[in-house]
């Protein structure tokens, strides 16, 4: 147990942050600015003087980290706590409370002189109604009480609660001299290299991978309207393959939908390589069908077989590894029935499924503007006809993908789907890696 209490050194522009004249605050960053370090301080220096504070994030999941950082922060006085759900101290007679806002409980009954949002652009919609009608109430009673939200932006739209606290009527800052501005967020805007400690040659190499828009969002902090973007232009010139691949794996959308205008079950096979590059990552193959419930197993073994040939073909080291297949309607038979079979598949982590289909697609941009995704020719000029149509499917699907499409649910993208889960899986270790 240490014995020392050791709340982060904040530096200048941070402190600027951390003692606002303001009683609500909205922190809007780059990557790497350090807003984690402000919210540990606020909540930590808060319990030392005996206050009581309440901090939300999207899931459980993000209060793991941010629960372990403060409690290590101030262990010495720490004389009760609940694992990743309370901080408490008799010694000065503060509390942290920790609330997911999944949880549907929000706080209501407690009373905080303190409340801490991270990461407030990944809430759901609706949070903007939880604040107003269960949040904002348990500062009632605390006059001097303050409010922080932190996050780096995700979307422009008023259903999204870190928008809202920048644009939405009733919460939107007023500069003008003499406004009223009680209930009303004061935007603190940082890019990341407003940090000291951020490298420039790592700020050269985001700035060379990146998209214009995601440097704007990601780096500068800066909302983006990502509506009506063609995502993946670069998408359009074929390579040769690869002269051989680390492995070769399939992905699977899974559908038991009817209609012109649905999903139908989707796979797409792609060839990875470490060693050839930067296009690490090709689309070998790919197909859709409609599938009834009695054809999906004898569907599920034909689909493994042609990616073993196709690591046979393409000389890939492992073989053919894995079918990740999306734990969702037919899928979950799917696995079952490969699983029970002894066959090679494996359930598409929910971390992805969780995200959405919009931030999916947005975060494979990045990875696709790099050059790290390509088709090969075969796949590339690959046509078929399905629900009467005869053309080139998973491009059309992915070159057309629009964020915030307002007709989405016309639109089929089992093969983006497909394509989303598989960059993903490969080229985003943030999100792959099983132990973050």
């Amino acid at each position: 147990m240490s014995q020392t209490i050791k709340l982060p050194n904040l530096r200048p522009d941070q402190w600027g942050i951390a003692f606002s004249d303001h009683q609500w605050n909205v922190v809007r960053c780059g990557r790497r600015y350090g807003k984690s370090y402000i919210l540990r301080y606020l909540a930590g220096d808060a319990l030392l003087k005996g206050q009581l504070v309440g901090v939300y994030a999207p899931q459980f999941a993000t209060l793991t980290k941010t629960y372990n950082e403060i409690y290590g922060d101030i262990e010495p006085v720490v004389t009760g706590s609940n694992k990743g759900h309370l901080i408490e101290s008799k010694v000065t007679g503060g509390g942290i409370d920790f609330w997911s806002l999944e949880s549907g409980l929000f706080g209501r009954g407690r009373e905080y002189d303190l409340l801490l949002f991270d990461e407030t652009a990944f809430t759901k919609d609706g949070t903007l109604e939880i604040y107003r009608d269960a949040i904002s109430p348990v500062v009632a009673t605390r006059p001097g009480f303050r409010m922080f939200s932190f996050s780096t932006p995700l979307v422009m739209d008023l259903s999204n609660f870190f928008y809202a606290l920048h644009e939405h009527k009733d919460y939107k800052w007023n500069p003008k001299i003499g406004a009223d501005n009680y209930e009303r967020f004061k935007v603190h805007h940082r890019p990341s290299w407003c940090n000291p400690l951020v490298d420039d040659k790592w700020l050269r190499g985001e700035y060379r991978k990146r998209s214009a828009l995601s440097w704007r969002q990601e780096i500068e902090g800066e909302f983006v309207d990502w509506s009506g973007i063609s995502l993946f232009p670069n998408l359009n010139k074929p390579v040769d393959p690869h002269p051989r691949y680390d492995a070769v794996f399939a992905v699977i959308d899974t559908a038991m939908k009817s209609g012109i205008e649905h999903d139908g079950t989707a796979c797409m096979w792609l060839g990875y390589s470490d060693v050839f590059g930067p296009d690490n990552l090709h689309i070998l193959d790919w197909e859709v069908t409609s599938l009834d419930a009695s054809g999906q197993y004898d569907w599920l073994k034909r689909i493994l077989n042609h990616g073993e040939a196709l690591a046979r073909h393409y000389k890939s080291h492992q073989g053919f590894t894995v079918a990740y297949i999306e734990d969702k309607q037919s899928g979950i038979v799917l696995l079952q029935q490969g699983k029970e079979s002894g066959l090679p598949v494996e359930a598409i982590n929910s971390k992805f499924t969780a995200l959405g289909k919009d931030e999916r697609m947005r975060i494979c941009v990045d990875p696709v503007h790099a050059n790290r995704v390509k088709f090969v020719h075969e796949s590339f000029n690959k046509l078929v006809e399905f629900k009467n149509e005869s053309k080139n499917h998973a491009l059309k699907q992915i070159l057309s993908y629009r964020i915030g499409d307002k007709e989405a649910y016309k639109r089929a993208d089992d093969l983006a789907d497909c394509f989303a889960y598989s960059v993903i899986q490969t080229l985003v270790p943030e999100l792959s890696n099983k132990n973050n």
